[in-house]
């Protein structure tokens, strides 16, 4: 990356590498937060809990004063009406001065921006990645498909180095009561109250996966586009007087091969033979390789 800026300036890569850098995102749950959280905001918006006090009880007063009349309630009913009005504020729990309480609910203008999946997109735009960009949902199986796309966006010369990134974070709050509830309701999820009875992937006592968020970003490059870039480092660092510059092996392993297939199965099960046979016949063709 060029220097070190503030913001992201920092980020951007050198021209020579920005049109032959790409970015490939895995993601199962995109924008999913964002939409749930901006929809549970209009309905509680409209519900009695999540609307303005002061309001709720002035519609109340204009119903009663269209039966008797503007200005005829009688003092009875006003204070029934404040009654009502503080007994909701009780209830709600709520201080009078709460901006949540008492704000409408608006419209986000960036909400289109939001709900598309972006992330890789902004990603292109911090570094000045200018090569293929996409998003790929493969459940489980999203990074390792990711990385294979990487793998053959290099080997057809689309691009010379693609970034990988992959993140979800399921366990939000938003996210979470509805993801928890359905990851339990297909038995995938673990009952287990302790994390220790719970996090036993490879044992026999293992009783489902536990739901939580994460994140990971690779680097994939051509072994001629590696080379290159450790030589222009170096020239870098040379031409700045840098004499503290120690220049690395330009790639710290190889990537030998990718195979993506579906068993084409039960969407929340899993062909055990079919998942053996490619495994095997992922494994021969690298061997033969």
């Amino acid at each position: 990356v060029t220097g070190v800026g503030e913001g992201t300036s920092g980020w951007v890569l050198p021209e020579s590498m920005q049109d032959s850098t790409g970015i490939v995102y895995a993601t199962s749950f995109p924008a999913l937060d964002a939409a749930i959280e901006e929809v549970s905001k209009y309905f509680k918006s409209k519900s009695v809990e999540g609307g303005a006090i002061p309001s709720i009880v002035q519609g109340l007063r204009s119903r009663l004063e269209a039966v008797v009349g503007a200005g005829n309630l009688t003092q009875e009913s006003e204070t029934a009406l404040q009654e009502i009005e503080k007994l909701a504020r009780d209830l709600a729990a709520v201080p009078e001065t709460d901006p949540n309480l008492l704000q409408d609910y608006e419209f986000d203008r960036k909400f289109l921006f939001r709900v598309l999946v972006l992330g890789n997109g902004q990603l292109a735009q911090i570094v000045k990645a200018k090569g293929p960009n996409m998003q790929t949902n493969a459940a489980c199986a999203g990074s390792t498909q990711a990385v294979a796309l990487a793998y053959d966006l290099i080997q057809v010369g689309r691009a010379e180095r693609v970034v990988v990134i992959a993140g979800d974070n399921a366990s939000s709050d938003n996210l979470m009561p509805w993801l928890g509830n359905g990851f339990r309701a297909l038995g995938a999820a673990t009952p287990c109250a302790d994390y220790k009875l719970a996090a036993l992937p490879f044992d026999a006592r293992r009783t489902g996966m536990i739901l939580g968020s994460g994140g990971i970003g690779m680097v994939f490059e051509s072994e001629e586009g590696a080379r290159r870039r450790n030589a222009y480092a170096a020239k870098r660092a040379e031409d700045e007087g840098d004499d503290d510059y120690i220049a690395r092996a330009p790639f710290r392993c190889r990537l030998l091969g990718t195979l993506y297939s579906n068993s084409a199965y039960h969407g929340a099960a899993m062909d055990r033979k079919h998942i053996a046979q490619e495994m095997e016949r992922f494994v021969r063709s690298l061997e033969e390789e």
